[in-house]
């Protein structure tokens, strides 16, 4: 097993830390490209370049070991709230006969 020494890692890090920076490592028998990226105006972040396909549905191994599962919210909790208050509020109002499949 051999792993990367401080001033590799220093390397590394140096390497990624401008824009469009790029490292190719073998991490554990997969080769990883880490490269820099625009995200946003004024923002970079570092993204695992030659994903395949099958690793954004989580069930490979390489997903499971590289890849972080990411859930945001796209509304506020008040908004939410308030939208599913609205919600029952219309299904009430406009639905004769209501029932529960499943829950």
């Amino acid at each position: 097993m051999t792993t990367l020494t401080k001033e590799q890692w220093k390397q590394v890090e140096i390497n990624l830390s401008g824009p469009f920076g790029e490292v190719e490592l073998l991490a554990d028998g997969y080769r990883l490209t880490l490269q820099v990226q625009r995200y946003k105006a004024l923002r970079h972040c570092i993204t695992v370049g030659k994903l395949k396909g099958e690793w954004f549905k989580g069930e490979a191994p390489e997903a499971k070991k590289f890849c972080r599962e990411s859930r945001r919210w796209l509304y506020p909790a008040k908004k939410r709230e308030e939208a599913a208050k609205a919600l029952t509020r219309h299904l009430r109002k406009t639905c004769a006969d209501v029932e529960i499949v499943r829950m």
